[in-house]
């Protein structure tokens, strides 16, 4: 994204004044002026100019949601209000659309036969970027699997590169013994998949059966927005050993993460206090990203569901696994359901009753380990959104999607509304 100081044409106005002018200007307001002139379109698509008009724009909350019997992505401002909801370009009728991640206004998102599952058929991945109004379909994979192959998918801007990368693990047997286990690596730049080979994890030995089953709960597995920190992506690994002479087997967690520069995969061990709390039983574990830091998020369920108890764990110092502390409990005296975070640390839950179904966003304040009200007069903030999915944040981007398989989609145009919604 590196890139000379774009020279702007000749005004009443200083360069400088007219280039900090233009870089808080709205996307769809600069893809407009392209068409004034050919230096006007020059300057707004200089990789120095993107990156600065990026650096400004502010993080916005983004959810998926089913409404109205489509699939629909949707934006919130600073209070939690919606600004933007649309309906995603890509066709239903092909499987379940999930989100991988976004990345400087890219977003990854995977169509899946479902839950995860393969069924022998390819996945098909797209990258889009809303604001330029443009979608990618990516290129098949390389890699073939069997009828039952668990896939898990990655979404990273590598800043030592300058590339987007999305990284994909697969293993086949989903609880099988010895089970193949495979990743695979695409590149934005050179539009291509490459295997990743030679993957030495020391868990990865034939009298350890691995049950990867990266982000999941006791009942289905959740999204996959897998945390990106320290150049790596990481992942929640249960780790099933089983016994064959006495019998035994047991389940352990540990993370495992994937360097995004020099492509190489390494595990870490959780610490005891951390792990015996795993251990002792949960219905959600995940990893996720909680104030800029690394962090895990434990949902358990008690008295027949009508308790719900949340811990966040933070890695406070990253990569000393000595650093991890227990930085919030929450207790709801009814079941929820867990979505992700807001950009600073604000939970997205749904409180789950006989009446109604309500999305809320909550604060836990970790001094004194109390709700904190987003709203004086209604305690929590409530979304007014249908069937909630997922939420990550995102932010307004003018960075390029190039190369094969590019079209341009415009929410506005009938025939994409009609598409969208077969």
């Amino acid at each position: 994204m590196a890139g000379q100081k774009p020279q702007i044409p000749r005004s009443h106005l200083p360069d400088d004044v007219m280039l900090e002018i233009l870089t808080r200007l709205s996307v769809k307001s600069l893809l407009r002026f392209r068409c004034i002139c050919k230096s006007w379109n020059s300057n707004i698509t200089n990789p120095y100019f993107i990156a600065t008009h990026l650096k400004k724009n502010k993080d916005r909350l983004l959810y998926t949601a089913f409404i109205e019997k489509q699939r629909c992505l949707g934006v919130c401002d600073e209070g939690y209000n919606k600004i933007l909801e649309i309906g995603i370009p890509i066709p239903l009728s092909y499987g379940l659309i999930q989100f991988a991640g976004s990345r400087n206004g890219l977003i990854c998102v995977v169509v899946e036969h479902c839950f995860g599952y393969s069924y022998g058929q390819p996945d098909r991945v797209y990258l889009w970027n809303y604001s330029t109004r443009k979608l990618k379909t990516l290129p098949s994979t390389g890699l073939s699997t069997s009828n039952f192959a668990w896939n898990s998918y990655g979404f990273v801007y590598d800043s030592e590169n300058d590339d987007y990368k999305i990284v994909r693990t697969i293993l086949d047997s989903w609880m099988g013994s010895q089970a193949p286990w495979k990743a695979e690596v695409y590149s934005l730049g050179s539009d291509s998949w490459r295997r990743i080979n030679n993957i030495d994890l020391p868990f990865m030995r034939p009298d350890v059966r691995v049950s990867y089953r990266p982000n999941t709960s006791a009942y289905r597995p959740t999204d996959y927005l897998s945390p990106f920190f320290g150049g790596s992506l990481h992942w929640l690994v249960v780790k099933r050993e089983e016994e064959n002479y006495e019998q035994k087997i047991s389940h352990s967690h540990m993370i495992m993460s994937f360097d995004v520069s020099n492509e190489k995969f390494r595990e870490s061990e959780l610490p005891p206090r951390l792990s015996d709390e795993i251990e002792s039983g949960h219905d959600l574990a995940k990893l996720c990203d909680y104030k800029g830091k690394l962090g895990l998020f434990i949902l358990t369920y008690a008295d027949g569901g009508c308790q719900s108890y949340i811990s966040i764990w933070v890695m406070m110092d990253y990569g000393v696994a000595e650093s991890w502390t227990k930085s919030v409990v929450v207790q709801f005296h009814k079941r929820v359901r867990f979505f992700g975070f807001t950009e600073d640390g604000g939970l997205v839950i749904r409180k789950l009753s006989d009446l109604s179904d309500t999305n809320f966003v909550i604060r836990p304040e970790t001094s004194s380990k109390k709700l904190v009200v987003v709203e004086p007069n209604s305690r929590d903030k409530i979304l007014c959104i249908g069937s909630l999915f997922c939420v990550t944040s995102w932010k307004e981007s003018l960075v390029p999607l190039c190369g094969t398989n590019v079209i341009s989609w415009d929410p506005e145009i009938e025939y994409f509304k009609s598409w969208f919604q077969s």
